[in-house]
């Protein structure tokens, strides 16, 4: 999988820096950890093209997948809303945030499921006026929207992963073990790590007007 840069990606970089952003999330199930650490977080399209089992779920209205299959979605902050609709145990990866300056990826200040936003336009937000609109500010750490977006073309390759996190460490030792066919071919600098607070609290119980939307995950 070979990655370009955005003829921006400095601008893209000196934003990151000065909002204090340096690193984007993105997670799965811990079932499928084996398969992304195999092969990169890949689109939905090179998923099917590969023959990749992977879990499907909704974009907001049935056919808005298509759309958005030529890309992968991170954040960041860990999708707490999706996360919880989850029964298993979950994996949240973290990247470098530099990764918003890879050529063709679009910005999009909040879920992308929802009805206000639609690809055709969505995937024009492509420059740094679009990364700013993902800030409360010029300077400002706080995202406009908790649930902000950035959309990576094709995958992510796995030399770009820094840490997996996980709930408690009965989960952590499970995906080691299930990883442990892969292990000679993973980066060095890759570290398994138990972080409770990337992931929702699992007593919490969300109030009935309180509509959150689905994003796509692997």
């Amino acid at each position: 999988m070979t990655l370009q840069l955005k003829a921006n990606s400095d601008a893209i970089r000196d934003a990151l820096r000065r909002h204090g952003r340096y690193e984007l999330f993105h997670w799965t199930p811990a079932a499928r950890l084996p398969s992304v650490l195999e092969q990169g977080l890949l689109c939905r399209r090179e998923l099917e093209a590969r023959t990749v089992a992977y879990d499907a779920h909704g974009y907001g209205r049935a056919g808005k997948e298509e759309d958005f299959a030529g890309f992968v979605c991170v954040s960041f902050l860990p999708s707490w809303g999706m996360m919880r609709r989850e029964t298993g145990p979950l994996a949240v990866i973290e990247m470098p945030s530099t990764i918003a300056g890879i050529d063709r990826s679009f910005y999009c200040p909040d879920n992308t499921a929802r009805n206000d936003y639609e690809f055709d336009e969505v995937s024009t937000w492509t420059e740094l006026e679009h990364f700013e609109a993902l800030f409360a500010g010029p300077n400002e750490w706080k995202l406009s929207n908790l649930q902000a977006e950035v959309w990576i073309p094709d995958g992510i390759p796995v030399d770009f992963f820094r840490t997996v996190y996980f709930r408690s460490d009965e989960d952590l030792q499970d995906a080691l073990r299930a990883c442990e066919p892969l292990a000679a071919n993973l980066p060095r600098e890759l570290n398994f790590r138990v972080k409770m607070t990337h992931f929702p609290d699992p007593d919490y119980e969300k109030p009935d007007d309180l509509d959150w939307e689905e994003i796509p995950i692997r």
